[in-house]
């Protein structure tokens, strides 16, 4: 009777490869057999694996210079294994330490564990082998919630059992045997861990219950049979209670057993009604979720994890949902944070274990954010987890691979914020309500702001800056020590010393905690220094000497903010008059005649406009410094030494402007009969690079008859991940509009009508100019959703920057890089919506090759006049039809950068 029930059992089909471990035995003496075979079949099988053995030292080589890639992880693992066959020592402990690195990197996915522990339970033969195995189940189920895996666990376990029942080492003569105990320990942990998951919860319950019924059938004792069959009635009612998607059938199979009499009917089907409700309200989510692929399903679970949020009654189903959306969509940092906030704010549900496990997972996954490593730290904290193990989890991300030198800074500041905590558990408080802290305690303190320093320092002096400023502030705030705060703010003078903040900052804290004397010194030296705010700077002395100086003091302030604004103006008028002398007469004379001056006007330099700019602005100077000196007064200084990075930007896009204006075309797309074309036409970006035609057309043709299909490449042929598709009508084009947040391998698409409309790229589809306004590139970003760069690398490329933008998720339809030799280089990019302009402009004054670049919202100056405006504009009455393909509908770049143009030959 036993041999009968044993095989029914095991012929459940998803668990037929860990059927009895005896046949592990059978393959032994299998490579027993093959090992005395011949030498000459020896040296074929080396033949037949001598190119896989090329190959996988080829990607070894490959994973060691990238050794947090995915993909390369994958790749190597797999090529092992086909050169693993034989079960060789050698060969078998090199693809375990391949697994064993990729799994101290990454949490695994569930294909991943289940060919690796598949592997490891054929090849187990000793004790020590199946301890590895327990070891190697224990880390997968703590990786992911999977049900498939805990069952293969449990499954593992009972084979054990059960080999030694047959072979009668073991016999099961009473329901508590230990054996049988320590397999419902498993169960039941397995159970608390997975029994959220209601699409295939019920596959575990059904697999520890039909466990049960083969220990029932084994027992003889009466009693012992009793106990036992009320168990097996508990754990059915136990399932039955549970959210399950299959509980119907559960209920049929639990009125089937023989001993479910044993059970009231009423209460029992009161119970399964309940259960059945919950499953009612979850069935769309489910149907959503499972009748969706992976890439458009995502939005699909984002409601589901919605709707269990409101279901405040049940915090584990919630965590369960995550968890199955988590296995699916294990890099999305949405995800991830949105769990790690739940779990957080309903820590008393979820214990502090699953909270650290959270947490621990997340960091693996979403190993490039400065602020899930942050938070790991700040839960071990809470957690009272030891010094050592904080500041081991800080040095591991610090070396994760983190996105940017930003999320790098997060990770300093979270150490330092723990040991300042650490440091004021113990500390005293003195009666001025300042912390007395340790000479050690200090140093301590000091060795990770200078060790945040040194990091900074080859890479970004912004983020420097940062550091040793809030440093200077901690050391004068929290610690109250004024003579170190000093020469803290004089080391960072030392290279700041010409910005405006860090001056402003030094004196404020100098008036508060030193004499009135001691901030004078300061403010003589900072009217020297200071070149992004100038004139701020000498108004603050002066205002400082208003307040606090004597008449002399203030006589003497204005004497040398005079001296300094005259000065200032004798080097303007210096540069002017250079100017003057390379500008060219104009001829004079009425007999003059139109082609003459047509000719003048073409050879006149373009350094004349800005010139003439440059004089209105000097203009505009001289009044407000005559104001100054007219009234005797420092109240309202307007004196600027050197031009702020916006100045440069304006002047940089006021040229880019004018080159728009000579050059564009303003075109509008019209149909064989003249009338207006109706919007038939899509925009599609963030398409992966390598997507082709053909799969663009398999994904929007179901929407309708597609005309064109136009992927936009750059000039080497790579696509740029956009492209432009034109349906045969408007209905087609706004029913695709539902691929909007679309997911193709980890993209998420925007589709959108296209703002121009490009028609199809057809022999009957032509575009004439016009001078419709609707069709008018926007030079002057009215939309808002253009940024400018500058202070990049003079190595900078289109496909450089492009790359930068798409490795910080930023969503671009253009990108225009100009970088003429000689010259500094600047770029503009065109954003697809307002929300990737933030995301643009957080870039700021980040580090990217070798520069900390300057990313504005574009700000070209506007039209001068409706008439220069108007001449701009091209006479299109005998301009050709133009295809398509040449109609520019993006602003022209302009070629030569303005600072170019008033170099002197």
């Amino acid at each position: 009777m036993m041999a009968n029930k044993d095989d029914q059992y095991h012929e459940d089909d998803e668990m037929e490869q860990l059927d009895g471990l005896d046949d592990g035995s059978s393959d032994s003496d299998d490579t027993s057999d093959d090992d005395s075979s011949s030498d000459d079949d020896e040296n074929q099988h080396d033949t037949e694996h001598s190119s896989k053995a090329y190959e996988v030292d080829h990607l070894e080589i490959k994973l060691r210079e990238d050794p947090y890639s995915f993909d390369k992880n994958i790749e190597f693992i797999n090529a092992l294994q086909g050169i693993t066959k034989s079960n060789s020592p050698t060969s078998l402990e090199r693809l375990r330490k391949a697994r064993e690195s990729f799994q101290s990197l990454f949490p695994l996915p569930e294909f991943v564990w289940v060919d690796w522990l598949s592997f490891e339970i054929k090849v187990s033969k000793t004790e020590q082998d199946y301890e590895y195995l327990d070891s190697l189940f224990e880390k997968a189920i703590n990786d992911y919630i999977s049900i498939k895996i805990s069952i293969m666990y449990c499954s593992y376990k009972e084979s054990i059992i059960f080999s030694k029942l047959s072979s009668g080492t073991l016999v099961i003569d009473s329901f508590s045997v230990p054996l049988v105990a320590n397999q419902r320990d498993l169960f039941e942990k397995m159970i608390k861990k997975n029994g959220g998951d209601i699409s295939e919860a019920s596959k575990l319950w059904r697999r520890y219950i039909a466990f049960e019924k083969i220990v029932l059938s084994n027992l003889s004792d009466a009693k012992e049979c009793a106990q036992s069959i009320k168990y097996i009635n508990s754990l059915y009612l136990r399932l039955l209670s549970s959210t399950v998607v299959d509980l119907i059938d559960c209920f049929a199979e639990f009125k089937e057993w023989e001993h479910s009499k044993e059970i009231d009917d009423d209460y029992i089907e009161g119970i399964v009604e309940k259960s059945i409700q919950e499953v009612d309200a979850r069935d769309p989510y489910e149907q959503a979720i499972a009748t969706t692929d992976k890439q458009a399903a995502f939005p699909k679970w984002r409601e589901y994890i919605e709707f269990e949020k409101k279901q405040t009654d049940n915090v584990r189903l919630t965590v369960a949902v995550y968890e199955r959306a988590i296995k699916m969509y294990y890099s999305s940092i949405e995800l991830w944070q949105g769990y790690l906030e739940y779990a957080q704010t309903n820590v008393s549900s979820v214990s502090q274990d699953i909270l650290v496990n959270i947490h621990s997972r997340a960091v693996r996954n979403v190993y490039w954010s400065g602020d899930i490593w942050a938070g790991y730290m700040r839960v071990l904290e809470r957690h009272s987890q030891s010094s050592e193990t904080i500041h081991a989890v800080f040095e591991r991300g610090l070396v994760a691979g983190l996105s940017s030198l930003q999320d790098c800074l997060v990770l300093y500041n979270a150490l330092l914020d723990y040991q300042w905590r650490l440091v004021r558990a113990k500390s005293q408080k003195a009666s001025t309500g300042k912390t007395i802290v340790d000479e050690q305690d200090i140093q301590s303190l000091q060795a990770i702001y200078q060790r945040a320093c040194d990091y900074f320092a080859p890479l970004d002096a912004a983020i420097l800056l940062d550091c040793q400023l809030y440093w200077a502030n901690f050391q004068l705030e929290s610690l109250g020590q004024w003579s170190e705060y000093v020469p803290t703010m004089e080391t960072v003078l030392t290279y700041s010393f010409t910005q405006y903040l860090v001056w402003a900052q030094y004196i404020a804290n100098t008036l508060i905690h030193a004499t009135k004397e001691d901030a004078r010194q300061l403010y003589q030296k900072a009217v020297l220094s200071v070149q992004d705010n100038a004139g701020k700077i000498w108004q603050d002395w002066l205002n400082f000497e208003r307040q606090f100086g004597t008449l002399s003091q203030y006589e003497e302030a204005l004497k040398q903010y005079h001296t300094a604004t005259m000065k200032y103006l004798q080097q303007q008028q210096q540069h002017q008059t250079r100017e003057q002398k390379g500008k060219p007469k104009a001829a004079k004379g009425k007999g003059q005649d139109k082609g003459a001056k047509a000719n003048a006007a073409k050879e006149k330099p373009k350094r004349d406009r800005k010139r003439k700019s440059k004089k209105d602005d000097d203009g505009d100077d001289q009044d407000k410094a005559n104001e100054t000196n007219g009234n005797g007064k420092g109240g309202d200084v307007a004196m600027q030494v050197d031009k702020k990075p916006e100045q440069q930007q304006q002047e940089q896009e006021q040229e880019q402007e004018e080159e728009d204006k000579r050059k564009s075309k303003k075109i509008k797309t019209t149909n064989d009969d003249g009338g207006e074309k109706e919007i038939c036409s899509i925009f599609v970006s963030s398409l992966p690079f390598e997507t082709k035609e053909e799969e663009i057309q398999q994904l929007f043709g179901k929407y309708g008859e597609i005309k064109s299909i136009r992927l936009i490449r750059d000039k080497r042929g790579k696509s740029k991940g956009i492209c432009f598709i034109d349906y045969s009508n408007t209905a087609e084009a706004k029913k695709s509009l539902e691929l909007n947040g679309h997911m193709i391998d980890k993209f998420s698409l925007r589709v959108e009508y296209s703002k121009n409309n490009p028609p199809s790229v057809t022999k009957s589809t032509t575009t004439t100019t016009t001078n419709d306004d609707s069709s008018k590139i926007d030079y002057n970003n009215i939309e808002e959703k253009t940024v400018f760069i500058n202070n990049l690398s003079p190595k900078i490329t289109n496909e450089l920057l492009e790359e930068y933008f798409t490795k910080n998720g930023i969503l671009f339809s253009s990108v225009r890089v100009k970088n003429n030799k000689g010259a500094r280089p600047f770029a503009y990019v065109d954003l697809v919506d307002k929300e990737n302009l933030e995301k643009a402009l957080s870039l700021n004054q980040k580090y990217f090759m070798g520069k900390s670049i300057n990313v504005y919202v574009s700000k070209p100056p506007g039209s001068k006049s409706n008439n220069n405006s108007s001449s701009n504009s091209v006479d299109n009455s005998n301009s050709n039809p133009t295809t398509t393909s040449d109609v520019q509908f993006r602003k022209p770049t302009l070629l030569i950068p303005r600072g170019m143009l008033n170099k002197k030959k």
